[in-house]
């Protein structure tokens, strides 16, 4: 019986509040309560009407209410699952300034997934980092910092730059799984001339499930705070956009898109899709003749 009549006045709340944002109407506290909530005191009410409806009902400055009109979006039982949980039913979020991204595809056969993710999971811990680094040419990593004056500092200093800059870089990954159709051979052929293939047990089409690793790297906004979180320590950071962007690409090719090289067996090339402020561009890595 409690929970039927609980239902009742949420249903009445819901309506009060549906024809309040449809009439662009505003409201006081002894409207609502002459309406739906005749039992409820003043003081309970302003806890409720605060507590259930953030996101959608908001405080005017002459002490009355004006409903959102995102409520007219709402079902009923969305509305009613807010009520009871002490959740509001609509959740507000405040855009962030826009921030430019670099976004790295990977496209490999399915049977490289597991050694992959055990190899990319080692980047999610500092001395998996270290390891990684380590492992790291010092002229490679000088390279990839020449706008940077990075010869004022040794070898040691930069790899510990490297490794938090890294660390910043390097937060997460997915993996999607596409199914794809591929010809085997260099030249097209006609109809027959594939079957005849097949007809000698050979290929001309294949079948294969293609697992799609993708990195997205947040290059930053306007914002100060953005910038600095690119920055390396101890560094002179270059305030051109573009050479700041070619640093966080080589060290992403050096860390990153070389462990994922080393991980794979067998292929005869493995295909590297950027997109980034300059466009996209294919990355094509291929055996040594």
């Amino acid at each position: 019986m409690a929970r039927r009549d609980d239902t009742k006045k949420i249903s009445q709340d819901y309506q009060f509040f549906q024809r309040m944002a449809r009439e662009r109407k505003s409201f006081t506290l002894d409207e609502w309560k002459a309406e739906c909530r005749p039992n409820m005191r003043m003081e309970s009410l302003k806890t409720y009407i605060s507590k259930h409806t953030q996101g959608l009902v908001e405080a005017q400055l002459d002490g009355r209410y004006a409903v959102k009109r995102k409520v007219l979006r709402l079902d009923f039982e969305d509305f009613a699952m807010g009520y009871r949980q002490a959740n509001p039913p609509v959740h507000s979020y405040i855009p962030k300034e826009p921030r430019r991204a670099l976004v790295f595809d990977f496209f490999m056969p399915l049977t490289h997934e597991r050694r992959l993710r055990t190899q990319l999971d080692r980047l999610f811990h500092h001395d998996g980092l270290v390891k990684f680094v380590d492992g790291t040419e010092d002229e490679d990593i000088r390279k990839c910092l020449r706008s940077c004056d990075a010869l004022r500092l040794d070898i040691g200093e930069l790899r510990t730059a490297v490794v938090e800059f890294m660390g910043r870089l390097f937060s997460g990954y997915s993996i999607s799984h596409v199914s794809g159709r591929f010809r085997i051979t260099d030249v097209v052929k006609s109809r027959k001339e594939a079957a005849e293939l097949v007809e000698k047990g050979d290929q001309y089409l294949a079948d294969e499930t293609t697992a799609v690793v993708r990195f997205i790297v947040p290059l930053g906004s306007d914002s100060k705070e953005d910038q600095l979180s690119l920055q390396m320590e101890g560094l002179e950071w270059p305030s051109n956009e573009g050479e700041q962007i070619s640093i966080i690409r080589e060290f992403f090719h050096l860390v990153i898109v070389q462990t994922i090289v080393e991980s794979v067996k067998g292929e005869d090339e493995i295909w590297v899709l950027e997109n980034g402020p300059e466009g996209p561009q294919l990355g094509i890595w291929g055996k040594p003749d």
